[in-house]
């Protein structure tokens, strides 16, 4: 072949590939931007705590078609139990900038005087919030004492050397969902001696008093014989390997069709469970939560 011919060869090439380039940098753009990191995650929680417990849901930076539930139920924001509250009096929160989420536990006292506790999580795509999943816990099963100081172990970082990879964190929560349906845990994922077991406050677990589940002093790994199950519709959203915490979401159905809408943070310390927060919303005659699920 000719030079002449495999210089005009080599131009059309490079002059190709300049063009699939310049197709592709547009998305790329737009992908970074629409990257959210976990500072801009918590800024936005923060911004969504004080438009709601202001009662200025109309200044949340809703995407147009968001999907907006609370207690499994699609409500319009203005209609949320959040305009009750007249103070939050405790907060944590749990980001994970790989997906996009962001989750709030707080404690609220409501207008009535009544400690109430809610975990909102909200999903983002570039500035705009897609996902607004509030669960709120008004109940006289809140317990408040426990809600107004939130154990601080579960924001605290995890040395290195006692940290779980962020595969293995899933694994544990979906072993414990699977747990909730088979009544069969892991001995392994837990730290029986010092685990415990909390709902809106309650201690269930290492607590002979307990009178939700009725069942004197059980550990973590004895608690979890039924009589629930199956534990549907398991969700991640929020997976912080540096804080060695898991969110997990899931509808737990019990007899009677009577259904528990479990959202849960977990602690986990050298892969093992140590404690577990459950915000629980007892429902009827619920098939779904409303959000996707793998």
């Amino acid at each position: 072949m000719k030079m002449d011919s495999l210089i005009k060869k080599y131009k059309n090439s490079l002059s190709r590939l300049l063009f699939i380039a310049a197709l592709l940098q547009p998305a790329s753009i737009v992908m970074a931007q629409e990257s959210v990191s976990r500072h801009d995650l918590l800024v936005a929680i923060e911004s969504f705590l004080t438009h709601m417990s202001s009662e200025r849901p109309e200044w949340v930076n809703l995407s147009p078609d968001a999907n907006i539930r609370e207690n499994a139920v699609a409500i319009d924001l203005a209609d949320s139990k959040w305009k009750d509250v007249s103070n939050i009096v405790s907060k944590q929160t749990f980001a994970d900038s790989s997906t996009g989420q962001v989750l709030a536990r707080t404690g609220v006292e409501l207008y009535s005087g009544k400690i109430a506790y809610v975990s909102s999580r909200l999903k983002l795509i570039g500035d705009q919030i897609t996902e607004v999943e509030i669960s709120f816990d008004d109940s006289n099963g809140v317990v408040a004492v426990n809600i107004l100081r939130l154990d601080p172990v579960l924001t605290t970082i995890v040395p290195p050397e006692f940290r779980s990879s962020r595969e293995e964190l899933e694994r544990i929560g979906r072993s414990y969902f699977a747990t909730l349906s088979d009544h069969r845990p892991i001995e392994d994922d837990f730290d029986d001696v010092r685990c415990n077991r909390f709902h809106s406050g309650n201690q269930i677990t290492n607590n002979p008093d307990d009178a939700v589940e009725g069942a004197g002093s059980r550990t973590c790994i004895s608690s979890l014989q039924g009589p629930w199950g199956p534990a549907v519709e398991h969700r991640f959203p929020i997976i912080e390997p540096e804080r060695g915490t898991v969110v997990g979401i899931t509808l737990l159905h019990f007899p009677n069709n009577r259904q528990m809408y479990v959202s849960e943070v977990f602690k986990v310390l050298d892969g093992k469970i140590m404690l577990i927060d459950n915000l629980p919303i007892m429902l009827t005659d619920t098939e779904t939560l409303g959000f996707p699920y793998e």
